[in-house]
């Protein structure tokens, strides 16, 4: 009797489990769908409500594997250099004037 009831309580909560998880899925799905319709929404995206700009941001630690067609990657190149400056590592000044400079010759816009 006892293993009897044991089966029927395993199996009420297997069914329980399995139910919930269908649950999940349907109301996972459903988001996406209301997220689909929003315009500018991508996949993996999360929307940002602190201010109600509702605009949608990645999520934070999220890396592009590759920058879009356009983009500008500037590197740590002018910072290295600026390093190699007489006193630029004792003097922040100069060290700013030197990444500046180095901005500038790239054909940036330093203010």
């Amino acid at each position: 009797m006892k293993t009897r009831l044991s089966v029927a309580v395993a199996t009420l909560g297997a069914l329980a489990c399995l139910s919930a998880s269908v649950c999940a899925q349907e109301r996972f799905e459903h988001r996406e769908r209301e997220r689909a319709a929003v315009p500018g929404y991508r996949p993996g995206l999360l929307l940002d409500q602190r201010y109600h700009h509702d605009h949608y941001y990645p999520p934070r630690g999220y890396a592009v594997p590759v920058l879009p067609a356009g983009s500008i990657s500037i590197g740590q190149e002018c910072n290295r250099w600026a390093t190699t400056q007489p006193s630029a590592m004792a003097d922040a000044q100069v060290f700013q004037r030197a990444v500046a400079a180095c901005m500038d010759g790239r054909g940036y816009t330093v203010r």
